[in-house]
Parts: C-alpha cells; sequence; structure tokens
C-alpha cells in the first residue's frame, strides 16, 4: 500500500468503521495493511492470500491468515472487507463470483467492502499481474438491480458511499 493509500484508508475508517468492528484482508500479502490496522487500533483483524508463501509471513507476524480456500471454511464472519490492489488482478469473467464469495461472509446484508485499486494510468499494465481496471461505477452496475445490458446478475448490490481518485505523482 502506498503512502497515499494509507492515508485515503486512514480516512475511510475514520468516517465510516469502528475500531472494534471484525475486519477480513483480502489479498493481504505479507500482512502489511493488518500491520496498519492493527496500529489504528482495531483487534479482530484477519487475512486471507492465495499465495501460501504470502500467508506464512503475515502469519510470522502474529497475524491470523488462512489461504483465499480455507478462510471459506472457517465460517467466519466480517463486518468490513478490505480489497487493497486485488481485484485488478482478477479476469472480468471470475470477479463476481470473486467478490460474491466474500460477500457472503459479511455478518450482515449492509457491512463494507472497501476497494482501492488503480484505474488505467500509463504503467498499469507494467505490472504483468495486471489483467484490467475497474472503476467504481462499472462495480456498482455490476451489483445492481438496474435493467441494464449485462452477462451477469447477482443476489448482492452494492452502494456507492465514498469515491476518491488521486493522480499518478
Amino acid at each position: 500500500m502506498t503512502p497515499k493509500d494509507k492515508v485515503n484508508l486512514q480516512r475511510l475508517i475514520r468516517k465510516y468503521i469502528d475500531r472494534e468492528s471484525r475486519v477480513l484482508d483480502v489479498g493481504c500479502g505479507t500482512g502489511d495493511n493488518l500491520d496498519f490496522l492493527r496500529e489504528l487500533g482495531f483487534k479482530s483483524l484477519v487475512g486471507t492470500d492465495i499465495s501460501s508463501s504470502m500467508v506464512e509471513c503475515a502469519s510470522s507476524k502474529g497475524h491470523e491468515v488462512y489461504s483465499s480456500e480455507d478462510i471459506v471454511r472457517t465460517g467466519k464472519r466480517f463486518d468490513v472487507l478490505l480489497f487493497s490492489h486485488v481485484i485488478e488482478h482478477i479476469e472480468y469473467q471470475h470477479l463476481q463470483s470473486f467478490l460474491e464469495t466474500y460477500f457472503s461472509m459479511l455478518s450482515s446484508r449492509t457491512g463494507y467492502a472497501i476497494i482501492l485499486a488503480p484505474v488505467l494510468y500509463d504503467g498499469f499494465y507494467n505490472d504483468v499481474d495486471h489483467i484490467k481496471p475497474y472503476y467504481a461505477e462499472g462495480l456498482k452496475v455490476l451489483f445492481s438491480r438496474n435493467d441494464v445490458s449485462r452477462q451477469y446478475e447477482s443476489e448482492y448490490s452494492l452502494e456507492l458511499v465514498d469515491i476518491h481518485y488521486r493522480r499518478q505523482s
């Protein structure tokens, strides 16, 4: 997470999220976001990652971390889902089911999903793992009940509560 992303995440947390919330960091990597959230006073933090070496690294820092397959089996519920620089690595045809898997872990239908992701910029594809940039309005349409022509329909809906764009410097 870049320093600017940390500032933006902290702004969102102060505005919307209670420190007693149970947070799942999806794609937690080495646990940097979990470290940051712990510093901000969160106590109920869990991470998940597709990479076993990332799970091991974050676990070695004292975090509760599960593989992407194992987190589903735990039956744990969360108030907040954090997707920090994750969705741009997911193919469009898998994005809905990927997000729905985690949405199903929310403790209520009104939980928060914080999505930090780059939009298209000159160096976007320099990260060979980047598949596609996703914009907030597109995600909102994917998870809406609007009569918009699309291939997918979801039982979940998203309400866009806050959005922040920053220029690449």
